[in-house]
């Protein structure tokens, strides 16, 4: 008579830097794509030497499932910071994105933001102000600009900023609610 066991190969714990320009679609196909065939053949050849320092997981009472997210946590809050209006957008894109409301013509229009970049121009103070300098589109944040880079209007595709642009009419009295 045999028996059978298995054996669950979360023995070897690796850390990666994520960068800021990685947005959480990126990330998880990088680590699906790279990560897994390496860190398995790295624990299955520390098993082979004997080496691998298996770690007790923490007790289950302390494992929880990520907070479940809705539509008003998605929304952007132009009060915050460039740096935190930026990290949002990386941590929501592609799914389930983050939005803002584009006060233009007398009416909002809804505006997926995909891909926001940190500016070095300040803002003094003035967040949700539109500014468009060439084809680049401009959010006011708390202390500074961002530039929105991909976003996808209402009712249309995802799209490069310098596109939407293209198509954009101004109104003046533009401003991000």
């Amino acid at each position: 008579i045999s028996t059978q066991t298995r054996l669950s190969i979360f023995v070897v714990i690796h850390r990666t830097i994520i960068h800021n320009i990685v947005t959480f679609g990126r990330r998880i196909a990088r680590r699906h794509l790279q990560g897994t065939i390496r860190i398995t053949v790295e624990t299955v050849e520390q098993l082979r030497q004997g080496t691998a320092a298996p770690q007790a997981q923490p007790a289950q009472a302390s494992a929880k499932p990520a907070p479940k997210i809705f539509k008003p946590d998605t929304l952007i809050r132009w009060t915050r910071s460039a740096r935190q209006v930026v990290d949002l957008v990386r941590g929501l894109s592609p799914v389930p994105g983050a939005y803002t409301l584009l006060w233009t013509k007398g009416e909002p229009l809804t505006l997926k933001v995909y891909k926001a970049a940190v500016t070095d121009i300040p803002t003094e103070g003035y967040y949700g102000q539109v500014r468009i300098e060439g084809k680049r589109l401009l959010a006011g944040c708390a202390d500074r600009f961002i530039a929105l880079e991909e976003v996808q209007p209402e009712g249309k595709k995802r799209m490069a900023a310098a596109d939407f642009l293209n198509g954009f009419r101004p109104g003046g009295d533009e401003r991000f609610l």
